[in-house]
Formats: C-alpha cells, structure tokens, sequence
C-alpha cells in the first residue's frame, strides 16, 4: 500500500523487492518431463501461434523496461524495472522453451509486430506506456497461461 509520504522512487523501491522476492522460474514451475499436450478442439498450428504472440509480447515489455530503466528517474525505479525486464526474459524463454516442445514456433503477428513498433518509438510520458504494456497487453497473458495450465493438467 502507498503511503502518503512516500515519493514514487520509494514505491518503485517497494515494488522493486517484492518483485525480486517472488522471481519466477520456470524451471520449478512446470514439470518439462511431461509430454505436451495439445487442444483438439483448435485449428492445427493454433497454440503455436498463440504461444509465439505470448513470447514476442514478452520480449518486447521486456524491452520497454529496459528503456525505460533511462527514462524514469530514480534507483527505485532503475531496481524495479531490471526485475521486471528479468521477468519478462524468464516469461519469454518459458514460452519458447514450450514452444520448442511443440514444433516450430509461429511468427509474430505482423499487426502485433507493429504495435510493439509503435510503442517502442512512443516519445510521450514514460508511465503511458507503463499502463499500456502492463494493464493492457500483460493483462492478456495470465489468463491465458491460466486457461492451458488446466486443459493440460485435465489430461
């Protein structure tokens, strides 16, 4: 929780140790060991598809943090966003990792490519594309993580 006093390089600082303290790693996450499963009610190379949108989309959020490492001041920020950076470096070779499994990996989506494009020559407020990235595009992925996890465990 914010408080009142505190200066947003303190809540980047907050927000900087947990996210440390709860760093993914899809190595403990996911039993490699088990065979892939695959959806038989989508259209063959579906999930491929969709797993390489998932990856690209990761690799670019990745990339925003990284820039936007010299765009916000403060060391707060500056810890903050490398942890998410490495987060969304470790989301994205799980979903080639996966991906690698399953066959080849899809393109990214052309429209998507450009988006991605876009945004990485946004020259607005940095915090704009904070929200864009992460409320918008990150907020797709969970739930469909979410979704496979339990196709793939019901199996």
């Amino acid at each position: 929780m914010k408080r009142l006093q505190d200066s947003p390089d303190q809540v980047f600082a907050r927000l900087a140790l947990r996210a440390e303290a709860e760093a993914w790693q899809p190595e403990e996450a996911f039993d490699w060991s088990r065979p892939i499963v695959t959806s038989l009610l989508w259209p063959r190379g579906l999930e491929r598809r969709l797993l390489a949108q998932l990856r690209h989309g990761e690799a670019a959020t990745g990339a925003l943090c990284r820039r936007l490492c010299h765009e916000i001041p403060g060391q707060g920020a500056a810890r903050f966003l490398a942890a998410q950076a490495a987060d969304e470096a470790r989301h994205a070779a799980a979903y080639a990792a996966y991906a690698a499994r399953m066959g080849e990996e899809g393109a990214p989506d052309a429209d998507l490519d450009e988006i991605f494009r876009a945004a990485s020559s946004w020259s607005g407020h940095p915090l704009a594309l904070v929200l864009a990235f992460n409320v918008v595009i990150e907020g797709e992925a969970p739930p469909r993580l979410s979704a496979a996890a339990r196709l793939n465990a019901s199996r």
